[in-house]
C-alpha cells in the first residue's frame, strides 16, 4: 500500500515535530546552527543566482535563527556576552549581505555559525548522552 504524498509530507513533518519537542536544549542548538547554515549557503546561492526573492527569504530565515540564538542567552554565564556580540555581528551582516547582494558578506557568518555548531558537537559527544551539561 502506497502513501499519497501528502500523507507522506505529513508523517515527515510530526516526525521532525517530534525530535524538536523530544530534543534536549544542547541538541536544539545544534540543530539551530544546522538550519542557520543551510539557510546562509541556500541564501548565497540564490543571491548568486539572481533569485532574490527566494534569496531574501533565506537571510530572513537565518536572521530569525541569529536572533533565537541571541533571545535563548543566559546572561548569567560570561560567555554569553560573548556570544551577543558575536550573534549581533551575524545578524548585522547577514542583513547587509541581504540588502547588498553582497555574497561575501556571508562568508565571515557561515564561519562562525559552522566553528559554533561544531564547538557544541564537540561539547555534545565529550559529555557522551549522560548531557552532563546542566539543562
Amino acid at each position: 500500500m502506497y502513501m499519497s504524498a501528502y500523507a507522506t509530507a505529513n508523517a515527515l513533518q510530526r516526525y521532525q515535530n517530534d525530535n524538536v519537542m523530544m530534543a534536549r536544549p544542547i541538541e536544539l542548538t545544534i540543530m539551530l546552527y544546522e538550519g542557520l547554515i543551510k539557510k546562509l549557503k541556500l541564501a548565497k546561492i540564490c543571491t548568486e543566482d539572481r533569485d532574490y526573492e527566494k534569496a531574501n527569504k533565506y537571510f530572513i530565515g537565518a536572521q530569525d535563527i541569529i536572533d533565537e540564538l541571541l533571545h535563548s542567552l543566559d546572561l548569567r554565564y560570561e560567555v554569553s556576552a560573548s556570544l551577543m556580540k558575536l550573534y549581533d555581528f551575524m545578524l548585522w551582516q547577514t542583513a547587509q549581505a541581504n540588502m547588498t547582494k553582497d555574497v561575501n558578506l556571508v562568508d565571515p557568518v557561515l564561519t562562525i555559525a559552522e566553528e559554533l555548531r561544531d564547538a557544541w558537537q564537540a561539547i555534545r559527544n565529550e559529555c557522551g548522552h549522560s548531557y552532563a551539561i546542566e539543562e
